[in-house]
């Protein structure tokens, strides 16, 4: 099997849960990113370049872009969990479910694979597209 390349960036959730999540990435072999909600208005594309394969954020690179007006650092717009996988295939997409279901890990409702066109939203409009997908989906009132 090769590497992967992929990483997941974590958004709203608390360190208890996140471990629980972190514990299936390393099976699979994809480090959880969990990414500050002051960058949450900096393009999704950055936050994933800036994320390593360490699991760390290169802040230096995502405070310019807060400065340079490619994003803007604001209050937590995200109210729920909600995980984005970066450069993974299918095949990862569907271990890292997989793996979820096996060891008996609550799924996240919000979860989003980074493209093209999502890569330069920000956080907060790719949580409130989903949101709102999710509740379509599910018939929930808004």
């Amino acid at each position: 099997m090769r590497a992967s390349n992929g990483k997941i960036l974590v958004f709203n959730m608390n360190p208890l849960r996140a471990a629980s999540i972190y514990n299936i990435c390393r099976e699979i072999g994809v480090p959880l990113i969990p990414v500050d909600s002051k960058y949450i208005g900096i393009p999704l594309g950055t936050i994933a370049m800036a994320a390593g394969p360490d699991g760390t954020l290169d802040a230096e690179m995502l405070e310019k872009a807060g400065r340079t007006g490619s994003g803007r650092t604001a209050p937590n717009g995200i109210r729920g969990e909600m995980l984005l996988f970066c450069g993974m295939t299918s095949d990862e997409v569907d271990r890292f479910l997989e793996t979820s279901r096996r060891l008996g890990v609550p799924g996240v409702d919000l979860k989003a694979v980074l493209t093209g066109t999502n890569a330069a939203w920000s956080a907060e409009k790719l949580y409130r597209e989903i949101a709102e997908e999710h509740r379509r989906m599910h018939g929930l009132k808004s």
